[in-house]
Formats: structure tokens, sequence, C-alpha cells
């Protein structure tokens, strides 16, 4: 469609009766001009430096035909006599743009992999003009960094409003891909709240961009019309390397309060709730008699945090923090670590046995580095079924199986077998699994003997999704399974 447009332009400049059109795309044009020379002067290209260390040379080893003592001995020869290391340059390249000065000092804002053990960094403004770049802070959690220079009269991008951003919008990105200094690609915002497993703690909220992102990007401004910045430049979907229409750019809200805590602090301080989530499939939200997959499942507490303390329950389906809707579980990570320590939230939740959602006031506590907050996905059933065919076998917990499986004080009943293509199969119940508790709407039972599992089931409206509360070795998790119909 692209390679179309310049053909468009002259037809539409040349063909009397869209004159007007002409001047459309003129103003168009202006506007794209106009936003590039508000951020460009502030865009910076870095370069970082490394150094690896290698051996100084290696001996060839002899290949493996199956059991050798000589190969034993030459193993033990290189771990008792290592050799000598040699040092080796290594390079990143990438961008950055300066989002404020103070005391003498222009700041940086760029991605943490651009300059991620780096012994030495060097910042290109627009000018040619070379300076060396202190390191403020990073944020491998978020992928941000924060750099300085001693340089104070420089221009200033301005951080927007990403909220505000539109699928749909007309945006630019301006960097310098390949090493090509300040080049300036256009596109739309293709669709916002994306997680691809980037960073290293998950804390991704993702605007996905089809204006051209290459390597050397990394680091650089994602600019509305406005020519504010609404994104930082961070990623790329290609199987090349290079450019294939999907980019994806931090959203500059995020990015502000990273920032601000780099720059004052030197560390980032995240909320914790102490909830370990799962995601809402569609046959859980239709369990909790929701119309639509949203919200995030409380899978698990962490013990002595905040959550447990302010009476969440595991079960507990979060579905508002502090009024604001929420739209999945990272959804809900995010706005909890957005938020500073101690400061104290409502979360508003849909819990089994309660009449109508239930609020809950949590003092949030800062986040530990060795928490893991989010489960991985569950898996759900999408297919249908009725009375109580779900295709396992159960039987009570012994003492002998509990410690054989790992179940020593855990209550409830084991999966001796699992019938393949069968609702239980297909929502992702295996032998070995332990049932804790079944619900369904406003019912909720404990599963503590195959006699308890079957009364509860009895209850249960087999025309719709049962939740079992289904722990695998020492991870609980839910599982939403339909009966199979007669």
């Amino acid at each position: 469609m692209r390679r179309f447009i310049p053909l468009l332009c002259v037809f539409l400049i040349c063909h009397p009766a869209l004159a007007g059109q002409a001047d459309l795309l003129k103003q168009f044009s202006e506007a794209f001009r106009t936003a590039v020379a508000k951020v460009g002067p502030t865009v910076v290209y870095i370069s970082s430096e490394s150094v690896v260390k290698v051996p100084s040379h290696t001996f060839p080893r002899p290949r493996s035909r199956g059991s050798d003592p000589f190969e034993d001995w030459w193993e033990r020869f290189f771990r008792e006599f290592p050799q000598p290391e040699r040092e080796f340059p290594q390079k990143a390249l990438g961008s950055g743009f300066i989002v404020e000065k103070r005391d003498g000092y222009a700041f940086i804002l760029t991605n943490n992999h651009v300059v991620r053990g780096a012994d030495k960094v060097t910042v290109t403004l627009l000018s040619g003009r070379k300076e060396k770049a202190q390191l403020v802070g990073t944020d491998p959690r978020s992928e941000l960094a924060v750099l300085k220079i001693k340089l104070a009269d420089v221009p200033v991008a301005v951080l927007g409003d990403s909220d505000k951003l539109q699928i749909g919008d007309w945006v630019l990105a301006i960097g310098n891909p390949f090493g090509l200094s300040h080049t300036v690609t256009a596109g739309i915002v293709s669709a916002k709240g994306r997680q691809i497993g980037v960073t290293e703690g998950g804390y991704e909220d993702f605007i996905q961009t089809d204006a051209a992102i290459n390597p050397g990007n990394s680091g650089g401004p994602l600019v509305n019309l406005d020519g504010e910045v609404v994104g930082i430049n961070t990623a790329i979907f290609s199987t090349s390397g290079g450019y294939m229409g999907v980019g994806f750019a931090i959203p500059s809200n995020m990015a502000k309060r990273v920032m601000s805590s780099l720059i004052k602090e030197g560390k980032v301080t995240r909320g914790f709730l102490g909830i370990k989530l799962q995601p809402v499939t569609a046959e859980i939200a239709q369990a909790y008699g929701l119309k639509e997959a949203a919200g995030a499942l409380v899978a698990g507490l962490v013990k002595g945090y905040p959550a447990e303390k302010a009476g969440v329950e595991q079960g507990d389906l979060i579905i508002e923090f502090n009024a604001t809707k929420i739209r999945d579980h990272n959804h809900l990570m995010n706005l909890a670590a957005d938020t500073k320590p101690g400061s104290t939230v409502t979360l508003k939740v849909l819990r089994q046995g309660a009449a109508k959602p239930v609020e809950l006031k949590v003092t949030l506590t800062e986040r530990p580095s060795d928490e893991a907050v989010a489960l991985g996905p569950a898996e759900g059933s999408a297919q249908e079924s009725s009375p109580l065919q779900l295709g396992m076998r159960v039987q009570n917990l012994t003492p002998e199986l509990a410690e054989e499986l790992g179940y020593e004080g855990e209550r409830g009943v084991l999966v001796v077998e699992v019938e393949p293509g069968q609702p239980a199969d297909e929502a992702g119940i295996r032998r070995g699994d332990l049932i804790l508790s079944v619900s369904q709407g406003t019912e909720k039972s404990k599963t503590e003997s195959v006699d308890q599992l079957r009364k509860a089931l009895a209850k249960m409206d087999k025309t719709k999704p049962i939740l079992f509360l289904v722990q695998s070795g020492d991870t609980a998790r839910y599982i939403a399974v339909t009966p199979k119909k007669d």
C-alpha cells in the first residue's frame, strides 16, 4: 500500500476536481514536519562499549563416541587448568532522547538493553557533538534506563499522555536504525496493551505500531502529531532481523514513573499486593457470571503480605483496582506496581458464595525482588457438555499417596485417571492432580473426600462450566470444566 501513496498524491494534485484533497495532504505533511521539528533535536545516538573475556586459545577436543576414558581425562584437564583469557571489546548501538535537564546535566531516556553491562557509553547529539554519558539507573523489569550528560543547553522532549492514544492514531518513530542518524518513519497505532515477554519482570503494556522500527531504533521516541513522546521504541517482531510491520513501544505513562524513580532514587520501587494470579478464560468468566473474559483470578496468596492480611481469598476474581476496571492479570500487576508502597487501594472482587461483589481495602507494600507474582496461564475447555460426564476417575488421598506425591498436609481428592478427549482432559486436568474445591456461581465446596466431591457436583448446573481448584505439585490453579452433554 505504501508504494502507491506517492502515485496517489500526484493524482490528487494533478486532478482539478480534487485540488482540495491536495491541500489536505499538504496539511498532513505539515503536521509531520512540525512534530519532527519539536522532537528531532532531542533525539540522540547511543553507542555503548563493554569488554568480553574469552579464552586466549582453545585445544581441539576429541569427539564423543560413548564412554571414552581419554575424553574424561581431557574434561578434567580443562576443569583443573583454566585457560588464560583475552579481552575483546563489544559494542551496542541504539537511540535515546533528552527528557529533563537540571543542575547542569541533561537526562536521557533509553532502553535497558542498549546500555546493559556497558563500561563506556557515548551520546551523539543532532549537531554531531559527542559526550561521555553516566548511567543514572536501569530497570530491567520495564526495559528502561536513564543516562545523563554534563550539558544543560539542550532541547527537552515533552512526554505526552499515552492513555489517550487510540488504535488508528498516526505516530512517528525517530531514531538511528542501522546507525542512520535521526531517521523518521510513520505509521499508526496498531494495538495497545500487548505482552510479548521481553522484559525480566513481565511489566509489559506495549503499544504496537506499524511505523518502521529496526535495530538501532531501540530507546528512541514514538511521537504523536502534537509533537509529544507517547512511547519508547523497544522491540520488533521479525523472522529476518529487520522491519516486518510490527514494532512495540513502552507507553510514556509507564516510562514517566520509572524515569522519575531512577532520577530521584537510582532505582524503581513498586507496589506489591502479594497475589498469585492467573488469566481469566472465557470458561472461567462464564463460571463467575461474566459476559466476557476480564479481570484477574487469585490462584494463590503470598503468606504474610497485604492481600492475605486484607482478606483476599483464593478464588476471588478481581474486577476493579481503585475503580479502574481490570482488563486482565497483567493489567492488575502493572496497576499495583505503579502504585507507591504504603498506599491503600480498594479492590472489588467477585467471590463464590457472595451475592454481590466484595470491596476490600489493601495497603500495598514494596515489591520483593525475589517474589513471582504471576502464574502461567490456565487451560480452559471450549468443549460443551452436561451431567457428571467429566471423563476422570478420582479417589481419596491416603497418607501413603500424599507422601509419595508430595501432598503431605493437604486435603483433597486425587485424580487417578483422565480419559483422553473428554472434558477434564481438554480442560487441562491431569493424572496426579489434587482437587481442592469446586465452585460455580455462589456455590463453593471443599472436596476433602470423593463423597464430598460427588455431593458438590450434584448441586452444579450441568450446562455451565464448573470451576475446579487443582493442585499440581506445589502449584495451585483454577480450571474451568464444562460437563459433557448426554
